[in-house]
């Protein structure tokens, strides 16, 4: 696309006065960047305009939906949620025993993550989940304080595949970055020497074989 609107730009600029070759190709290779640059914009702009109207459809078909499946579908997240899980599965206690409280489950939650993002965990911490196992399921102290360090070693897992699914997406993020630019400037180049090419072949009057008048 950039060396057949390029090409058409030099073609067709008409050359001023009595300019030097070099001065004429200076000038139909500028004007070929010009027509790279606008068509970029311009593309840029359709591409903008493309994803604006995705997420506007989205959007109102969300909430087309209603509240009610809106409710729905976050609390299936929560549960899909994988610190969540790990949770519910480790302090599971017997069927009567009380639920864990909002309080008591963001406490849980906020030592297995120091103790994923750490260096593991502290042994006040580690006896008092266990002291809530014991109470919970009913196991004795030491099996409690085995499924704690499953926990934590899960939690551990959890973090590390976080951490590498971010870093593969900022590697891609990067990579796509660096073609998209290699992009711009490969057609940049093709840009600026079609036009010049244009230009080259409108004063030589040269003749493109297969173009030709329709009449």
């Amino acid at each position: 696309a950039s060396f057949a609107g390029a090409y058409l730009t030099g073609r067709m600029r008409r050359r001023t006065g009595n300019a030097s070759e070099y001065e004429s190709d200076i000038r139909d290779g500028s004007n070929g960047l010009v027509m790279w640059g606008l068509a970029t914009i311009v593309a840029a702009l359709i591409a903008y305009s493309g994803v604006m109207g995705a997420a506007n459809v989205a959007g109102q078909a969300a909430t087309a939906v209603g509240a009610t499946a809106g409710a729905a579908v976050g609390e299936m997240a929560n549960e899909l949620n994988p610190s969540d899980l790990l949770v519910d599965r480790t302090f599971r206690g017997t069927p009567d025993a009380p639920a864990l409280t909002d309080a008591d489950r963001a406490s849980v939650g906020r030592i297995l993550l120091s103790a994923a993002t750490g260096d593991g965990i502290d042994a006040t911490d580690r006896d008092y989940l266990a002291s809530i196992l014991v109470a919970r399921a009913g196991i004795p102290p030491e099996e409690a304080a085995q499924r704690v360090d499953q926990a934590v070693a899960q939690a551990q897992q959890i973090e590390t595949q976080a951490r590498e699914t971010a870093e593969r997406a900022r590697r891609a993020s990067v990579v796509a970055a660096f073609l998209a630019a290699a992009a711009l400037l490969v057609g940049a180049a093709v840009a600026y020497w079609a036009a010049t090419m244009g230009g080259n072949h409108r004063d030589k009057q040269t003749v493109v074989e297969g173009w030709y008048r329709p009449w």
